[in-house]
């Protein structure tokens, strides 16, 4: 048995929640960073003052939800999991490795998810939403001065948008 007083508290609800989803802006191409040419690599590292990026922990763009993602693995930062991961954010056993390591990457595509292009972006069995933006980086981890080969598929990464800026919603690298 439904309570009188549920449908009329629906009713009031229902548009407060769709003004809210709303507010998210969709979008546009400038959310999207540039390609980089072959030979352009970023570096990431263990601390922000010898780090490329200048907004780790603040995913104000895709490419910083990203950054926020590797930098949550390169320095077993599990505050930086929960900032990019977003809604999505599951605890992740990071394991207790020594920090000696860091890594270089360059975006290797970019992509903003229509109803044309949907399904040419499924992710480990996740299809993005409409309004998705996928981004591609290759990346090299380093230890020492010596870094992995250089080569393979770039990883892929659907990010997605929500009140506290941008997500990682799911990201994988395809098998050789």
């Amino acid at each position: 048995m439904i309570p009188r007083w549920l449908p009329p508290l629906m009713i009031l609800l229902c548009p407060a929640l769709a003004l809210g989803a709303e507010r998210i802006a969709p979008p546009k191409p400038s959310d999207l960073p540039p390609i980089d040419p072959p030979g352009v690599w970023h570096t990431l590292t263990q601390d922000d003052a010898t780090t490329d990026s200048k907004c780790i922990g603040k995913p104000v763009t895709p490419l910083c939800a990203v950054e926020t993602i590797q930098a949550c693995f390169t320095r077993n930062d599990e505050r930086l999991c929960q900032i990019g991961k977003g809604p999505a954010y599951r605890p992740l056993d990071l394991g207790t490795g020594r920090l000696t390591h860091y890594i270089r990457y360059r975006v290797a595509g970019t992509a903003i998810i229509t109803k044309a292009n949907r399904n040419a972006y499924i992710v480990e069995r996740m299809v993005p939403r409409i309004g998705d933006i996928v981004l591609e980086l290759n990346d090299l981890h380093c230890r020492n001065s010596t870094c992995g080969p250089e080569g393979g598929p770039p990883t892929s990464y659907i990010l997605r948008r929500w009140e506290h800026g941008w997500y990682a919603a799911e990201w994988s690298t395809p098998r050789w």
